[in-house]
């Protein structure tokens, strides 16, 4: 693993709409290498973009979850992880501690709400997912 990058933000902000958002675009420019779909509307997606492994989980609300994620990006030997955490807690903890263990720290981007134009701002920050992917991916 070469990069962990963190959508940070409260409940109900937009953190999993935003990343499912980035899996659609990812659906549409890269080769999805495998697909888990949890009963809580969560997923975890692997996908093949540009010779680098890219794994998304949308779910981040609790340190279980988050560790469930550690081992899910593991698993399918991930360049890129990228995750869903709380602003406050001890999901950040524990992916501190995970990134740490790595030599490498997480960049994390908050997510804010804006109930007038919700759709409008994921797909946003969405596209600068994908672009802040791109990057990354230049200097690995």
């Amino acid at each position: 693993m070469k990069k962990i990058i963190a959508i940070s933000g409260k409940s109900n902000v937009g953190k999993t709409q935003t990343l499912k958002l980035l899996i659609d675009k990812l659906d549409k420019v890269g080769v999805c290498k495998h697909k888990e779909d949890n009963e809580h509307n969560d997923i975890n997606r692997t996908y093949r973009y540009k010779e680098t492994t890219i794994s998304i989980c949308t779910a981040g609300d609790a340190a279980y979850i988050i560790e469930s994620n550690i081992k899910y990006f593991k698993e399918n030997k991930c360049d890129i992880a990228i995750t869903a955490v709380r602003t406050k807690g001890k999901t950040q903890l524990v992916l501190n501690s995970f990134a740490k263990e790595l030599g490498l720290k997480v960049d994390y981007i908050s997510k804010v709400i804006d109930k007038d134009n919700s759709q409008q701002v994921n797909e946003k920050f969405a596209d600068d997912l994908l672009n802040m992917i791109d990057d990354i991916i230049k200097t690995l």
